[in-house]
C-alpha cells in the first residue's frame, strides 16, 4: 500500500555526507515528513527560489557553499523569516564562535551530531508548528567532556534506533558503506603530506558518520582531534591517528559481532 504523503510536512534537508543523505529519511515516518536533499549550501539556495519547504535542516561545514553562508543568503537575500522557515544546525562543531556565527546568520536552533532519533523528530515538530525552544546551550554542553573514557565503545540506544526504524539488513548497509567510506580516506589521512586543515575536514565528516552509527568514542575522538587541529599542525599527531584507528577497529569489531548476533 502506497504512503499518503499528501498532509507530510516538507523539509530540505542540506547534507554533503552521501551516508548521512542516507540515514535521515529511514528515521523520520514517511507519512508525516517529505525530505528533499541538497549536497551543499548552494543547491539549497536553488531550491529555495523556486521550491516552499516548512524546515531546513542544515549541515554547518559542507563544500562550495556551507551552512552559516547560506542560512545568511536565504535569510537576507530570498527573504526567508525566522517565522517564515525555520532553519536547524546539524553539525559536530561546538565552539562559542561558531555558536554565535550561526545566531547572527539566522539559524534557529542547534542539534549535535550524532543526533538523537527522538530529539530531532521532537523539535522539528516543535519548530513547524511554530512553538519557541532554544536548546543551543543545551546542545552544547553534551560535548563539554573531552574524557573519552566517559563515552562507551558503542551506545546501544544508537543501534536499537537503527535497527527499530530501518532493520538489520539495512543497518547492516549502513555500517558496511561507512567502513568502506573511512577505508578509502585512509591514505590520505595518514599521509603526512595531508594539511591540518584537510584533515581536520576529514575528522569532521568520519566524527559524524561514525557518531551516528553508535561508535562513540571513536567519534568523540575524531572530534577531539579535529578541534586541535584547527589551530594548526599538533606534533603528536601521528600518534593521535594511531590511536584513533586502534579505537576505530575495536568498535567496528563489536558492532559487527552484535550485528551478526542477531541474525
Amino acid at each position: 500500500m502506497q504512503t499518503d504523503t499528501s498532509n507530510a510536512s516538507r523539509i530540505l534537508y542540506v547534507e554533503d555526507l552521501e551516508t548521512d543523505q542516507a540515514l535521515l529519511p529511514t528515521v523520520l515516518p514517511e507519512s508525516q515528513y517529505r525530505i528533499s536533499i541538497a549536497s551543499n549550501g548552494q543547491e539549497a539556495v536553488e531550491r529555495l527560489k523556486d521550491e516552499k519547504f516548512d524546515l531546513v535542516l542544515m549541515d554547518i561545514e559542507m563544500p562550495v557553499m556551507d551552512g552559516i553562508e547560506a542560512t545568511r543568503y536565504i535569510r537576507n537575500e530570498l527573504k526567508h523569516s525566522n517565522d517564515d522557515l525555520p532553519i536547524l544546525a546539524l553539525t559536530v562543531h561546538n565552539t562559542n564562535e561558531k555558536r554565535a556565527a550561526a545566531l547572527e546568520a539566522g539559524i534557529d536552533d542547534f542539534i549535535p551530531k550524532p543526533f538523537d532519533h527522538d530529539e530531532l523528530q521532537q523539535k522539528i515538530e516543535y519548530w513547524i508548528q511554530h512553538d519557541q525552544t532554544d536548546s543551543f546551550i543545551e546542545a552544547a554542553q553534551m560535548f563539554e567532556n573531552t574524557d573519552l573514557s566517559s563515552y562507551p565503545i558503542l551506545d546501544g540506544k544508537q543501534i536499537e534506533s537503527f535497527l527499530q526504524f530501518i532493520g538489520i539488513e539495512r543497518t547492516r548497509e549502513l555500517i558496511e558503506d561507512s567502513m568502506s567510506e573511512y577505508d578509502k580516506k585512509t591514505d590520505m589521512i595518514f599521509d603526512t603530506n595531508t594539511t591540518a586543515d584537510d584533515l581536520a575536514k576529514e575528522m569532521h565528516a568520519i566524527a559524524s558518520m561514525s557518531g551516528n552509527l553508535g561508535l562513540s568514542r571513536f567519534s568523540m575522538s575524531c572530534r577531539t582531534l579535529m578541534n586541535d587541529l584547527k589551530n594548526g599542525d599538533i606534533e603528536d599527531r601521528m600518534t593521535r591517528l594511531m590511536d584513533v584507528q586502534a579505537l576505530y577497529d575495536e568498535s567496528v569489531q563489536k558492532l559487527k559481532k552484535i550485528i551478526d548476533a542477531m541474525g
